[in-house]
């Protein structure tokens, strides 16, 4: 089996190492070469610098924007520009609903099964930021619509979230599948070690994500008020200098760790 895989629009392999997530991004392709003998290409959206970190993913195949097109050209042309990788492909999948669209039209151009993932829905992202009448919101429901509705398969992180695109989309319902994100235990607890000293708390929380409205992260501080607790943030985002302004407003034992490697 060979594996195609459309990152999210406009990302690249240079931003999963602006913010650390090249090893956990990699580690389930690892893992399906290694346990089945897969082939996997990333077809990603950076330029020529994407070679730098090619040496990283072991045998992963890595395409993006070599010629140096203007991004709007680049995704137009992208399923022409990789026709090598994508005919020898067995499945293409999408990485997030951004950019799956054009997953999707490289799919039915080469006559391949398509799956299409996401691990949030983009249209609850849209509905919160713009209001849920807005040409926003509209036109994230299209997108999902269209993506959802032509994938051969649909995989999403929750079972809210698959009950959600059933009620929505009128899909068939093993179309459908739920498989969580999920997490290296071992390797986030010899991280936390490395960032911050042992603390003298009988109990700590750690909390691993972005810093936006998604997270709820307000509300987990509204909860541990008044609790003898320490709270770790891993993770970055627009809301961080709120956060901060109300951890020390509250008096709240929170450390803000930033974006911590995961390899």
């Amino acid at each position: 089996m060979n594996l195609a895989l459309f990152f999210t629009s406009g990302v690249s392999l240079g931003d999963w190492a602006g913010i650390g997530l090249i090893e956990r991004e990699v580690a389930i392709y690892r893992r399906l070469m290694a346990d089945h003998g897969a082939g996997v290409s990333f077809i990603t959206y950076g330029g020529r610098g994407e070679c730098a970190h090619a040496g990283r993913l072991s045998g992963i195949g890595v395409h993006g924007n070599s010629w140096g097109l203007p991004k709007s050209l680049y995704r137009r042309l992208i399923s022409r520009l990789h026709e090598k990788v994508l005919r020898q492909a067995t499945v293409i999948k999408s990485n997030q609903v951004l950019g799956s669209d054009v997953a999707l039209a490289a799919a039915r151009r080469y006559g391949k099964p398509f799956v299409a993932r996401c691990g949030y829905l983009y249209s609850d992202f849209m509905e919160k930021a713009h209001g849920g009448k807005s040409p926003q919101i509209r036109a994230a429901r299209d997108l999902e619509e269209r993506v959802y509705t032509g994938a051969d398969r649909v995989v999403v992180t929750t079972q809210a979230m698959r009950t959600d695109i059933l009620d929505r989309y009128g899909l068939d319902a093993e179309k459908v599948q739920v498989i969580p994100n999920y997490v290296d235990t071992e390797l986030f607890k010899q991280k936390l070690e490395l960032v911050s000293e042992p603390s003298a708390k009988a109990r700590r929380i750690c909390f691993v994500g972005r810093l936006a409205e998604q997270k709820n992260l307000f509300t987990l501080f509204d909860a541990i008020k008044g609790l003898d607790v320490e709270l770790l943030l891993v993770g970055d985002g627009h809301l961080r200098t709120m956060l901060e302004a109300k951890a020390k407003d509250e008096g709240l034992d929170v450390h803000f760790l930033g974006n911590v490697p995961h390899g």
